[in-house]
């Protein structure tokens, strides 16, 4: 059975984020980004990623693989 959303990365760092969905794609990890960030002064909001369930331990590692919390 396949399990609901869940949160694996919060950042304010735009770059960061888009390498991590690039790594979790190529994974074949579908991920759904938020963007909390202000269109004006981006250093306010976060942007949150976000993996089914069953695919959140192969994120989770391949975050640590990349150093980025």
């Amino acid at each position: 059975m396949e399990k609901d959303w869940e949160k694996v990365y919060t950042s304010m760092n735009i770059q960061e984020t888009y390498l991590l969905i690039s790594m979790l794609e190529e994974n074949n990890i579908k991920v759904v980004e938020l963007n909390h960030q202000d269109s004006s002064y981006p250093v306010f909001g976060e942007r949150k990623l976000y993996v089914h369930g069953d695919d959140v331990t192969k994120a989770l590692e391949i975050i640590k693989t990349l150093n980025i919390e």
